[in-house]
């Protein structure tokens, strides 16, 4: 089946000239055929790829603009009316077809799969049986507001209402296939109610097992699990199973609420534990938008008491992690481990309360994840683990040692570790992860009305700290933090916290906030390294004529360019300054683009300032003097302009297709070479339905590909990015390719 991402969905529209609602006038001709656009998403695909199947239907619900869905506002009688696609992209009513009103506008709302049985707009949701996971995959749309006959084309943006479960699942050295693998979600609920006038799911309270679908991999060493669940539970409520001939793999996971339109990725690894019973190892879990953000999982083991062994560094602990070439290495050699606890468990800032930081007698640093739930170690409390059958692992690139509280006691407590004095400069060119550190002379960079943790963020806030050289570094405040409704300091002063990284990402966690020793007082704060100008870019006219930059700084400036054409004064500063720019007459056809650069030479942390100057030509987007494609790209936002280009191909599910072969019917792009193939050098052209559309569309006229034109329209972002939308005229500029 063809891929797409984008589909077309043609509402018919009927010959008639008056309707029953009286705030919109009588309906249109089929002249005035609207062509609905719909996606799944950025980011987000259908369950099994992001193509639609032959025979998939959508209810479409007409409203009256500006109002909310309800049988009163339902417009023509138009409610959900039912639309199939044969696959092709192109949907089709089953019945009478949605029309445009003659005057004014209409909203719409849509959802996938159609059901002809909706009560009170109310979609009841089962998801009992997962075998045809594109059956259950609701998906829903209410972006498309405001619409009339006068724009031919309306975008319908799908979402996923529900959550998705993902496991993938390895294998362990001590088994050897997967051949014959199932799974079960156990005690689950799989009812609810979607309401179509709000986009909200109501869950039930039906509880089951279900079977989710199992791929095996070729080679039987790995597979994947999926099932589209109901949003609104709670994952440490459920039991997972994996069967494996006679063996029982069974797992709960933390605490996780499930949102909608969000998918749970659990990556595990089925092994057998040191008896020789089936266990499961959670190594990390992914949570996206259907973007990635990570929680973590680590294995829970309930062990004998072992031999215990000698005192171990945790350096020495790290280097035999190095040496053993594994990414998970359990430690099998009986060994102790003694270290002082520097996180803080009361104040809770952590994503997971099985989590703390520690740092031995000769200073080494190391993460630890218990296996339980949790962990009741205080900052400051001496711990001795037991490492028989601990785990080191890399998470995010931090190492991280599991271990089970039953085998740490803990010592003396109270006991004070002094913070490592850094810069945020050599925090960031060294390795410092799990470091308890103290930064002097910083503030925040924005403070106002602001608390440590936004209640729009799903589990850490991140706050940006600067100092006075301009270097920053993030704060980062979990959603369990007991201060997180507190607000920022508002002046400078000293800050202590352990460092993290995350993939690369360096943040600073503070434990409480005891750590933050910063003024209260707006008037200590200091004024950070700036660089600003008042604009990113200009269009002139092509006669001689002059351009100003203003610039906003407090450092040292330059201002350079390498156009022989264009002269910049002053080239240098200190401070606030307006630099004028002084162009030469153009006497081309096309206009000419400059770039003017200014830097900041003596500080780093200040990026270049590109603004780019365009000097207009003789070309004024006119029949007889048409704009070229890279005019076009620069002039964006004028109307009714001509554009002259060679048709290079179209764009079909987002992808530049220079070819004719495969071509969509409703654009085209174009480019000022006929063998151009950069989708950066070319400018798509939207398609109304019409004749221009009949006549220029590749999938209808290959012979077009690589034919010159010039065509009207308005210079408008499409597809997002430069292009030519609402094309209204077009003429031959060469007959042949």
């Amino acid at each position: 089946m063809k891929q797409i991402k984008y589909l077309f969905i043609f509402l018919g529209m009927a010959l008639f000239a008056a309707c029953s609602d009286s705030d919109v006038g009588g309906l249109t001709g089929d002249a005035n055929q609207a062509n609905f656009s719909a996606t799944i998403g950025e980011l987000q695909t259908r369950v099994t790829n992001n193509s639609w199947d032959a025979g998939d239907a959508i209810g479409i619900y007409a409203i009256n603009a500006g109002n909310p869905l309800s049988d009163a506002t339902i417009f023509d009688e138009k409610s959900n009316v039912k639309y199939t696609t044969t696959g092709d992209g192109t949907f089709t009513p089953v019945g009478a077809p949605i029309n445009f009103p003659e005057t004014g506008e209409l909203d719409f709302v849509s959802y996938y799969p159609y059901n002809a049985a909706i009560t009170d707009f109310k979609y009841t949701i089962d998801v009992s049986s997962q075998s045809n996971l594109a059956a259950i995959d609701l998906l829903y749309s209410d972006n498309a507001k405001g619409e009339s006959k006068d724009i031919n084309d309306v975008d319908l943006d799908f979402n996923h209402a529900l959550s998705k479960l993902v496991f993938s699942v390895e294998l362990a050295s001590d088994i050897a296939s997967l051949e014959g693998l199932t799974a079960s979600i156990n005690d689950i609920i799989v009812d609810g109610e979607f309401a179509l006038t709000d986009g909200t799911v109501a869950i039930g309270t039906t509880k089951k097992n279900i079977t989710p679908n199992v791929s095996v991999a070729a080679d039987n060493q790995s597979a994947m699990a999926t099932a589209i669940v109901v949003p609104g539970q709670n994952l440490q409520a459920i039991e997972i199973v994996f069967t494996l001939g006679e063996r029982r793999f069974v797992w709960t996971p933390n605490a996780q609420q499930l949102d909608p339109s969000m998918k749970y990725v659990y990556n595990l690894i089925l092994t057998l534990d040191s008896s020789g019973m089936p266990s499961i190892v959670p190594i990390k879990a992914t949570i996206s938008d259907w973007v990635d953000g990570y929680i973590g999982e680590d294995y829970v083991d309930l062990l004998p008491e072992r031999e215990q062994g000698e005192l171990i560094t945790i350096d020495e602990l790290l280097a035999l992690y190095a040496n053993s070439g594994q990414d998970t290495w359990t430690i099998t050699n009986p060994s102790q481990l003694k270290a002082v606890v520097t996180s803080d468990r009361v104040a809770s800032n952590s994503t997971s309360p099985k989590n703390g930081y520690m740092q031995d007698e000769a200073g080494g640093v190391l993460a630890f994840r218990v296996d339980e739930e949790w962990h009741e170690f205080d900052m400051g409390d001496e711990i001795t683990i037991d490492l028989a059958d601990a785990v080191l692992s890399k998470y995010g690139g931090a190492t991280q040692l599991g271990f089970s509280t039953a085998r740490a006691k803990v010592g003396d407590t109270d006991i004070v570790i002094e913070p490592q004095t850094l810069t945020i400069e050599e925090i960031l060119d060294g390795y410092y992860d799990a470091t308890l550190v103290k930064i002097e002379n910083v503030q925040f960079e924005k403070y106002e009305n602001l608390t440590y943790f936004s209640e729009g963020d799903k589990s850490i806030t991140d706050r940006i700290l600067i100092d006075t050289s301009g270097n920053t570094i993030i704060l980062g405040t979990s959603i369990n933090a007991t201060f997180k409704d507190e607000f920022l300091p508002k002046g400078k002063g000293d800050i202590v916290g352990i460092m993290s990284v995350f993939f690369g990402k360096w943040q600073l966690n503070i434990r409480n906030l005891d750590d933050v020793q910063m003024s209260d007082d707006e008037s200590t704060r200091f004024a950070p390294p700036s660089l600003v100008t008042d604009i990113e870019s200009a269009i002139i006219s092509k006669e001689a004529g002059s351009q100003s930059i203003v610039v906003a700084s407090n450092v040292e400036w330059t201002a350079t360019t390498t156009a022989s054409w264009l002269s910049v004064n002053p080239a240098s500063g200190n401070n606030d300054a307006t630099i004028t720019l002084s162009a030469t007459a153009n006497d081309a056809k096309e206009a000419r683009i400059a770039e003017v650069t200014i830097t900041a030479p003596n500080n780093d942390n200040l990026p270049p300032i590109v603004v780019t100057i365009t000097q207009r030509g003789t070309n004024d987007g006119t029949k007889d003097n048409p704009y070229t494609t890279a005019e076009a790209t620069s002039f964006q936002g004028e109307k009714g302009v001509w554009v002259q280009g060679y048709i290079v191909g179209s764009i079909v599910n987002n992808k530049y297709v220079f070819s004719a072969d495969g071509a969509t019917n409703t654009n085209i792009i174009i480019a000022n070479n006929a063998d151009e193939t950069d989708q950066n050098n070319v400018v798509p052209v939207q398609l109304p339905a019409g004749a221009l559309r009949n006549e220029l569309n590749l999938q209808a006229n290959t012979d077009m590909y690589k034919v010159e034109v010039i065509i009207k329209g308005d210079l408008d972002a499409y597809f997002g990015t430069a292009g030519l939308r609402n094309a209204k005229e077009y003429e031959l500029v060469t007959t042949e390719p």
